[in-house]
């Protein structure tokens, strides 16, 4: 937020769509990624339990 506030009051909006735009792509990059490896972490819990059930 800091950056983006520094870049209006310096340079103006138009040089400031950079910083958004990037700031945007990283956080769907991020929640993509997170997202991804909560879901694999829940199919891996699944299969141990599967397992652990089949072995009782």
């Amino acid at each position: 937020m800091a950056l983006l506030i520094q870049q209006v009051t310096d340079s103006g909006r138009r040089q400031a769509l950079p910083v958004i735009l990037g700031t945007v792509t990283g956080l769907y990059v991020h929640a993509t990624l997170a997202m991804a490896g909560l879901s694999a972490l829940v199919a891996n819990v699944l299969i141990t339990l599967g397992i652990r059930s089949a072995v009782t």
